[in-house]
């Protein structure tokens, strides 16, 4: 039997052919929404149409086929049931619509992190200080499109990630917690697997722009005595900060960022 994927988005093709038990496996097909083909000669179509799939998924697809009459072809539509069938993983996945709506302190992805079953957050709200089912900081390991991008400072695994990447340019991440697989290595914490955007048939873009401004400011929360705006008229210190941003895609090609910040 020949299974297809099509991608929604840039109308790539993936294809395999089953075994003769009717086991299949399409390895490493990117993030996105999918049709799902199965066909064989003399025997109907059956097709999963708009199927999403997530960073990290293993995603089971049966399908049935029945025999096609000769003169003619019948198609045969379903939706997928999506349990997890392959891991008793614990985690979840952050996807483009939280790091878009959610409010995030300095625009940064990692935030969202405490979102996740089994996070627990010391108080930074970052990666810094997020750690994962009781494990420390240092034992998260993080990875960028398949890439291992765990910092490293002295031969030892750092809580952060050695390349910096803009919240615009992230697609969805996925974050297991605990009694995951054993293709993830490199740290007994929490495992983070980011996925970048990747480009569709069409020019595409967004915009941004990240104020901080005395004018908004409240008075500091020191003490009094170490306040310089206590010792006359009440006045915020003043404070100015202005970061723009965009992120442009075209035709089948990498999100490109450019920044722009004025002090």
């Amino acid at each position: 039997m020949r299974v297809e994927a099509i991608s929604a988005t840039t109308g790539k093709e993936r294809e395999v052919v089953t075994n003769d038990r009717g086991i299949y496996l399409i390895p490493a097909i990117p993030v996105g929404r999918y049709t799902f083909v199965f066909s064989k000669n003399a025997f109907r179509t059956f097709q999963y149409q708009d199927v999403e799939l997530r960073v990290g998924q293993t995603l089971t697809l049966d399908a049935r086929l029945g025999l096609a009459s000769v003169s003619s072809s019948v198609e045969v539509q379903a939706r997928p049931v999506l349990l997890e069938q392959s891991s008793a993983e614990l985690g979840a996945v952050v996807d483009s619509k939280d790091i878009t709506n959610l409010p995030t302190h300095g625009r940064n992805w990692a935030n969202l992190l405490v979102l996740v079953p089994g996070a627990v957050d010391d108080g930074g709200g970052d990666q810094r200080s997020i750690r994962f089912g009781g494990r420390g900081r240092d034992d998260n390991n993080y990875m960028f499109d398949g890439v291992d991008a765990t910092g490293i400072q002295e031969q030892a695994s750092k809580s952060t990630t050695r390349l910096q990447v803009s919240s615009d340019a992230v697609e969805e991440y996925r974050v297991n917690s605990m009694l995951y697989t054993a293709e993830y290595g490199a740290g007994a914490g929490g495992q983070v697997d980011i996925v970048t955007k990747s480009g569709t048939n069409e020019f595409h873009g967004s915009a941004f722009e990240y104020l901080r401004n005395s004018a908004l400011d409240s008075r500091s929360f020191l003490d009094l005595d170490f306040d310089p705006a206590a010792s006359g008229p009440t006045k915020i210190p003043p404070f100015r900060l202005n970061q723009f941003g965009a992120t442009l895609g075209g035709p089948i090609v990498k999100e490109q960022d450019f920044l722009l910040r004025l002090l």
